[in-house]
């Protein structure tokens, strides 16, 4: 059996952002020393029910001060993000934490345009994003052909054959 730990990072009211976020650190820290499997890092915009914008840039945060526990994002809004910016950040925290992230993506043009209030001309490019970015990810970091040529990012993920990623609707 595993065990991890699961963060939201809500703030209460009119509560301190960087107390919260300085909190889930520290609780992640302590659940690497006890020997926690993993955390997961959950991606949140425009709301006090969770604070993190960017999982993966908090995940470098914490792979400097942990040495076991394996950093999970759930999830990565793929239609908010630029699918290079993803690839390269990924890549980082991988190296960094010693091949300790599971990325936990999720690629729902059409809920996430509606709770943001994207424009429809907006929506039908992410929408067009369904399948192309969370499945090229791994191909970005594998050197594999892209749109007919080889595209390899410098940071290479440490795990092979490949970062394990995990895909929501």
């Amino acid at each position: 059996m595993k065990f991890g730990v699961m963060n939201l990072f809500p703030a209460e009211g009119d509560g301190d952002d960087a107390q919260v976020l300085r909190d889930t650190i520290e609780e992640i820290q302590i659940a690497d020393e006890l020997g926690f499997d993993s955390c997961w890092l959950a991606e949140h915009h425009f709301s006090r029910y969770g604070i993190l914008g960017n999982p993966l840039m908090l995940g470098t945060a914490i792979a400097e001060r942990t040495r076991n526990i394996t950093i999970g994002t759930a999830v990565v809004v793929v239609p908010l993000h630029d699918p290079l910016r993803i690839a390269e950040d990924a890549a980082l925290l991988d190296i960094l934490s010693g091949g300790r992230l599971v990325l936990g993506s999720e690629r729902s043009a059409g809920v996430t345009g509606q709770v943001f209030g994207f424009s429809k001309g907006l929506l039908s490019v992410y929408e067009g994003w369904n399948v192309g970015p969370t499945a090229e990810l791994p191909r970005l970091w594998h050197a594999e052909e892209i749109d007919g040529a080889v595209r390899k990012l410098l940071a290479q993920s440490v795990q092979n054959p490949r970062l394990p990623q995990l895909d929501g609707a």
